[in-house]
């Protein structure tokens, strides 16, 4: 026989069972379980709405210090570059931008190219925009150092996101050379696909070799570089320089 002080054992129960035992029934049992279900709900919905809001928030702060930060960058080029400060860019006409009267376009007023994202419509052909955008280098006499940061704010969207995220070198010229190879790679067209391009264009009858070069010669310049590396680079460069001996 067990001792009568011994503390008997606490005896647990669900709360069916503890609202039974204090004289309730199944049908108050039933509308706490549903009420509980309720404020979990809403609990795990007001969870969620804040969540979003927080990542809109993040996500719209991050798009306006890269506004800024672009501004910033073109700011500071155009000031280095004109050697005053910064006027507003001119009105644009027809054929690109309208300079005032005995006013010369220079790099602060106009931009160099259209801007590249890598989501317009039509699609753009980036190996073409690259080499618009290189030219333009050498006709503005852009210094090697100077080109990331005038790239940087010929680009917005995606592309530019990719490239302030993913270009890590320190050395100005070479950080150049790798975003201009994300770009090419991210948005441009394998060498199968520029290679049967290049086949395909056959000089016409009656048609002197110079239209042909120029058409081949935005999808040369950028991509023979590029491939150079890869096997049978050397037979590939041979092609892609021009297939107008037959």
């Amino acid at each position: 026989t067990q001792d009568s002080s011994e503390e008997e054992a606490p005896t647990f129960c669900s709360v069916e069972e503890y609202c039974l035992l204090a004289g309730g029934d199944s049908t108050e049992v039933e509308a706490e379980e549903a009420r509980q279900q309720r404020e979990e709900a809403e609990r795990q919905d007001r969870e969620r709405q804040e969540r979003e809001e927080a990542e809109r928030q993040a996500k719209g702060r991050q798009e306006r210090e890269a506004a800024e930060r672009r501004e910033r960058e073109r700011q500071g080029l155009l000031s280095s570059a004109s050697g005053d400060s910064v006027t507003p860019p001119p009105p644009s006409g027809a054929d690109g931008p309208v300079a005032k009267q005995g006013e010369r376009l220079n790099l602060r007023n106009f931009q160099i190219v259209d801007s590249f994202s890598g989501e317009e419509t039509p699609t753009v052909n980036v190996a073409e925009w690259m080499s618009k955008l290189e030219e333009m280098f050498n006709l503005l006499h852009i210094k090697p150092e100077q080109k990331l940061a005038y790239l940087k704010i010929n680009l917005k969207g995606a592309a530019y996101s990719m490239v302030q995220n993913n270009v890590r070198v320190h050395d100005p010229v070479e950080a150049f050379t790798k975003a201009r190879t994300l770009l090419l790679e991210r948005y441009g067209e394998d060498w199968l696909s520029v290679y049967s391009k290049l086949q395909k264009r056959r000089l016409e009858a009656g048609e002197t070799a110079d239209p042909s070069r120029s058409d081949r010669y935005p999808h040369v310049r950028p991509n023979v570089a590029r491939f150079a590396g890869r096997a049978g680079a050397h037979g590939r460069s041979r092609n892609l320089a021009g297939r107008n001996r037959d």
